[in-house]
């Protein structure tokens, strides 16, 4: 499963995508694999929340 997150960073106009991957199907997903998504979804904002930092 591939998905975008969109991070909008508060005072900004400007929004990063940053592509999230995960390799199990959902319909076999045990709790592991939501936790998994859950925190790469939250790296996924970190990662863009510094990018967007960087260009000032």
């Amino acid at each position: 499963m591939t998905f975008d997150v969109e991070v909008l960073l508060k005072g900004t106009d400007a929004v990063v995508t940053e592509t999230v991957t995960h390799e199990a199907e959902t319909s076999g997903w045990a709790d592991t694999d939501v936790r998994e998504v859950l925190l790469a979804t939250l790296r996924g904002v970190r990662t863009g929340k510094r990018r967007r930092h960087r260009r000032g």
